[in-house]
């Protein structure tokens, strides 16, 4: 079930509701730095910078080689750098 929720996850984002996508997101895979990602995405399109940092760093940081954070590592550097610009 947790592929099925990143799944819709992402759906959500595309949409623009991110409020759904925090709440898909949650359920997906917590070990997928590719979910981590779209997480703190979610997180700073509703306005919440603290959770969305977490997330982005927590993306940013990971420390096993997965195709997920290969797609994902670069973004989610340049995100953390936006928000401490903001």
């Amino acid at each position: 079930m947790e592929n099925v929720h990143q799944l819709e996850g992402l759906v959500a984002i595309e949409r623009g509701d991110f409020k759904k996508a925090e709440e898909e997101l949650k359920m997906a895979n917590q070990e997928d730095p590719f979910t981590l990602y779209n997480l703190g995405m979610a997180y700073n399109k509703t306005g919440n910078k603290d959770q969305a940092n977490a997330f982005y760093s927590k993306a940013a940081e990971w420390n096993i080689n997965t195709t997920g954070y290969a797609l994902i590592r670069n973004d989610a550097q340049a995100a953390l750098k936006v928000l401490a610009g903001d």
